[in-house]
């Protein structure tokens, strides 16, 4: 039910917040966010909206950054 997803929310946000303390980065695309509905100003203030992750992850890349797939 709604406690349950808000218990979950709550405890992704800690879990981001927590991380994002050691220095972890977050970032969010526009693009997913507009496909999926989500309204950007409903992220967690600890993730940044981007244009493009995709772009992003160029970028990251050419700074000599690498991937690490997750499957």
């Amino acid at each position: 039910g709604d406690d349950k997803q808000a218990l979950l929310y709550g405890q992704i946000a800690d879990k981001v917040r927590e991380l994002k303390a050691l220095g972890v980065t977050f970032e969010a695309c526009a693009i997913a966010t507009g496909l999926f509905g989500v309204d950007n100003s409903a992220v967690l203030p600890e993730i940044k909206v981007v244009g493009n992750t995709f772009i992003s992850l160029i970028g990251y890349q050419a700074q000599g950054y690498g991937t690490v797939p997750i499957m």
